[in-house]
């Protein structure tokens, strides 16, 4: 049924996603084209008609990669399949078979509403599936962090966080400090392109 739909569950090498957009802000790509330049996509993408476009390159695509996503020719989707009932009689030979269908078995997570079984994992491998990550923010000055998280892409940088917050910050921005798993110590200085992991804190800091 899936095939039929032209989506995909087994993810591929690369794969390529682009989003249009009705305001003026040309060609923006996010990732690297292994085989082309910045120019020649954009010539690609002009000569389909489309302008304005944010493309986000996953893995070492090719442009004959962003050309298919033009046309959608086979979407990725990630995907976690929950096997629920595991409590119940003959439920384990059914999970082999349901292992045997699905290439890669990361993607099947066991779960019992009655005995509480894989339900304290179910919101980890939901976002590493969907590969987001949760990013906390403070004020400059301040000592506690935000009670809530900000969702953002594996791989987001502090200018990422930056826009997704304000686009004051993201215009304004001069540098952050960074405590978490991405930092070499609590309260680095960073710059714009830093990369954050998951359960970072971030200070952002604006041009004066």
């Amino acid at each position: 049924m899936l095939d039929n739909l032209n989506v995909s569950i087994e993810k591929p090498k690369a794969y390529v996603t682009i989003e249009k957009k009705p305001i003026n802000i040309g060609i923006q790509i996010v990732g690297r084209v292994i085989d082309s330049t910045y120019d020649e996509i954009k010539k690609l993408l002009n000569s389909y008609g489309i302008f304005n476009a944010v493309v986000k390159v996953y893995g070492e695509a090719s442009i004959d990669d962003v050309e298919e996503a033009i046309f959608g020719e086979v979407v990725y989707k990630p995907t976690l399949v929950l096997a629920n009932k595991i409590d119940v009689e003959g439920s384990k030979e059914k999970l082999e078979n349901l292992k045997a269908s699905i290439k890669d078995v990361n993607k099947i997570l066991p779960t019992s509403c009655v005995t509480g079984e894989g339900l304290d994992m179910l919101g980890s491998k939901i976002f590493r599936t969907l590969e987001i990550i949760r990013v906390y923010t403070k004020p400059p000055g301040k000592k506690e962090k935000s009670d809530k998280p900000i969702i953002v892409r594996k791989g987001s940088t502090v200018l990422d966080v930056a826009r997704e917050i304000h686009s004051e910050l993201y215009e304004k921005f001069s540098y952050a400090k960074v405590w978490g798993l991405s930092a070499k110590y609590d309260g680095e200085k960073v710059g714009s392109s830093h990369v954050l992991m998951d359960g970072d804190t971030v200070e952002i800091h604006l041009k004066k």
